[in-house]
């Protein structure tokens, strides 16, 4: 078959079949990466029928059926070959005629910045509606039952869709974090994959993902071990993507809540320790973890918080005397966060309690520099903290946060963990 006949071939089968140009659009789309599972996953989600139309699991499975079969088809028509790790590629010796054929049937991207910023307003929204909802309930106390019933459906409704858009926003920002190859170690679906199924759970995550490849906004890719996920967006889209979560993430961590209580308990520590007077110091020490010999040659600075760019969280920097601590802020701690940053020795700061500090030790394989050679310490405050160092202005702010003792890494309880999506 010469070049002429390939390409004839492959715009036949793609006219006849809407089902087969989507297939071969992702087979040129994923350069490789584009084993059955990988090429069914997308298929499914682009193709498959709405969620709320189909009946449930039995409808996703005939329409990942269909892609098999599909995909078998174009093998038998001599389309598709099969690469070394058993992935569909163009027919060998036709790659050239493939791609300027196909390239044509290639996803249009969605639009990320609308995707993105409906979610950012469905979150948002919840502290502007606050206060009106609160007169609605009040004004409604004497109505019937019913109607409390639906309000309060109602209410749970919007809780559910304000913890999807968080879902949303969160795997947009670890996909414009780390790379498709991922990290020594772990490939990146290895690290996206566990933290949203911990931060949120596997149902809202395998959902938001389904969704995020049927409106064109990404791909699932799959060779060999490596399983990625790919923004679609042009290089400008995803651009502006990343500096809108920056600017929300900022307005998130910086306003009330634990942000304005760090910042105030350490700045009073700060304060205290460069009070000059002796009799301060010998007072001062009776309340904190350092002793008036120690005093006597403190000095203290704090640089304030300010908004890391590549990781998305706040960040400061703590003297006092000897001792040095990097300080972070965030709502959520991913896996890639926690092992990727080197500045040591560092307190994160978290609103929840991450659910791998369980098996940190997994979480740090293959990491450079190694835990053991590491400064790391984690806090909840009022809550509870772990640390794998012992320091004294450790121990100082995480009192000042209401934690009493700072717990050992090892000492850490085992939580039931679902592993259904593992």
């Amino acid at each position: 078959m010469n070049a002429e006949k390939y390409e004839e071939l492959v715009l036949s089968v793609a006219e006849r079949s809407e089902d087969a140009k989507v297939l071969l659009g992702l087979v040129c789309l994923l350069e490789g990466a584009s084993s059955e599972e990988a090429l069914t996953r997308n298929f499914t989600a682009l193709r498959g029928e709405k969620t709320e139309e189909r009946g449930g699991e039995e409808a996703e499975e005939r329409a990942k059926e269909r892609g098999k079969e599909l995909l078998r088809f174009l093998r038998k028509k001599k389309i598709l070959g099969r690469g070394p790790f058993d992935e569909y590629i163009s027919l060998p010796g036709y790659e050239n005629v493939f791609s300027k054929t196909v390239a044509g049937f290639l996803l249009q991207p969605g639009d990320l910045s609308e995707y993105l910023e409906n979610a950012l307003k469905t979150v948002d929204g919840d502290g502007e509606r606050r206060d009106e909802e609160k007169e609605e309930e009040e004004e409604k106390k004497e109505e019937e039952e019913r109607e409390e019933e639906e309000e309060k459906k109602e209410e749970e409704e919007k809780k559910e869709r304000r913890e999807r858009s968080n879902a949303v926003i969160k795997i947009i920002e670890l996909l414009l974090k780390i790379d498709i190859h991922g990290v020594s170690g772990f490939t990146q679906y290895d690290i996206i994959k566990p933290d949203m199924c911990d931060m949120f759970s596997p149902a809202i995550f395998r959902s938001v993902e389904d969704e995020l490849i049927s409106k064109k906004l990404c791909v699932y890719g799959k060779k060999r071990k490596r399983e990625f996920l790919k923004l679609c967006s042009s290089s400008a889209e995803i651009k502006d993507a990343k500096e809108r979560i920056e600017e929300w993430r900022r307005k998130k961590l910086t306003t009330g809540g634990v942000p304005e209580i760090v910042e105030k308990r350490v700045k009073d520590l700060v304060a205290g320790v460069k009070k000059g007077t002796k009799e301060w110091k010998a007072k001062f020490a009776e309340v904190s973890k350092f002793s008036k010999e120690d005093l006597e040659k403190v000095g203290a600075y704090f640089s304030g918080f300010k908004m890391e760019e590549n990781f998305l969280f706040l960040t400061g920097d703590l003297l006092v005397g000897d001792d040095t601590l990097h300080l972070v802020i965030t709502d959520r701690l991913s896996r890639y966060d926690v092992r990727e940053w080197r500045r040591q020795p560092v307190l994160f700061i978290t609103e929840v309690r991450p659910r791998w500090l369980q098996k940190i030790e997994v979480v740090f394989r293959g990491a450079y520099p190694k835990l053991s050679e590491r400064r790391v310490a984690v806090a909840v405050p009022n809550e509870v903290a772990y640390s794998n160092f012992k320091q004294d202005l450790l121990y100082d702010i995480v009192e000042r946060l209401g934690i009493p003792e700072v717990l050992g890494l090892k000492s850490i309880p085992t939580q039931p963990v679902d592993h259904t999506f593992y």
